[in-house]
């Protein structure tokens, strides 16, 4: 399924899906997950000049979401989604913490390979702390 704008769903139909819908979507093969992100990093460029949430996208996740070998055991898997920019994190990612005292700081760890066991879910980036 392709629109004529070259994305995958359109934004009318993205809209009244919400992540679990869109899972399902992808494991009933109607939708694939590399699909889902490239449609939520321009989503990112469209909206984030007016609203200043996204501190930056994961170029490399996006073109292979499957890139740090994530477990796919969890329902969202196919799901993409930004990171707060506090307290979760992708191990070589920056991590500021909203603090000038972590600025340009790179996280050594993943925090959900201790918490919650290898890579419950896809990050396609991380969005400021504040962000609504």
């Amino acid at each position: 399924m392709t629109t004529s704008t070259g994305l995958a769903i359109s934004w009318d139909e993205r809209q009244k899906h919400d992540a679990l819908a869109l899972a399902d979507l992808v494991g009933a093969k109607e939708l694939t997950s590399e699909q889902l992100f490239a449609q939520a990093a321009e989503a990112v460029e469209r909206l984030d000049p007016a609203i200043e949430a996204v501190l930056g996208l994961y170029d490399d996740m996006v073109a292979d979401p499957d890139r740090d070998a994530p477990s796919t055991a969890g329902r969202l898997y196919d799901v993409p989604t930004l990171l707060k920019d506090l307290g979760l994190g992708l191990a070589g990612r920056t991590q500021e913490s909203g603090s000038r005292l972590f600025m340009s700081s790179k996280r050594r760890t993943r925090w959900w390979r201790t918490t919650f066991g290898p890579g419950w879910y896809r990050s396609a980036g991380r969005q400021a702390r504040n962000a609504a």
